[in-house]
């Protein structure tokens, strides 16, 4: 045991801290396992409240992690958030989308390509093309919604890519572009 308390306190890991987090329109509380994740999500997290939303999340694969001998650390559950979030989401027909995503005249476009191919760079230079028309909703991967009624609505989250672009509101998918 003692080994084991040492480990934990090495990685940070703390008792649970909960947090209220609002993604593509669904409420969940959040634990984190180490102080400094919780900076990856400060846009996105507020401590709970009284009333707490019904999905309560942990991260159970700090556990797997931990017994393959892998640190976890504030880029790995920063990591493994992306996965469970996805999980919780995937049966409302909502999931993580590898692109980066923008809105001009209120419809939303993804760049779909491999990592390091330049999404944002792409949008980048569309903003400077179309000055004021192009906003960035996610820089590395926004939520995608598809609705009942077939309107696919795209979100921005907290995954928002080494740039940090994220922010802009939600918008109906027109179409997405591949690199």
């Amino acid at each position: 045991m003692p080994c084991l308390l040492a480990h934990l306190m090495q990685n940070d890991i703390r008792k649970e801290q909960k947090y209220s987090l609002t993604l593509a329109g669904r409420s969940f509380v959040i634990a984190f396992g180490r102080d400094s994740t919780a900076a990856y999500f400060k846009d996105w997290c507020h401590p709970c409240a009284a009333a707490e939303p019904p999905l309560s999340l942990h991260c159970s694969d700090w556990e797997f992690w931990q017994s393959c001998g892998l640190p976890v650390t504030e880029d790995s559950e920063y990591s493994l958030w992306a996965g469970r979030i996805s999980e919780e989401l995937m049966p409302y027909g909502c999931f993580l989308f590898h692109a980066a995503a923008f809105c001009c005249q209120g419809m939303a476009y993804l760049i779909a390509a491999p990592s390091g191919t330049g999404k944002t760079t792409q949008i980048r230079a569309l903003q400077k093309l179309l000055p004021g028309k192009i906003e960035i909703i996610c820089g590395d991967r926004p939520l995608v919604e598809f609705s009942e009624g077939g309107e696919v609505m795209v979100y921005p989250s907290p995954w928002n890519g080494k740039e940090g672009l994220s922010g802009g509101s939600p918008a109906p998918l027109a179409g997405v572009i591949v690199l």
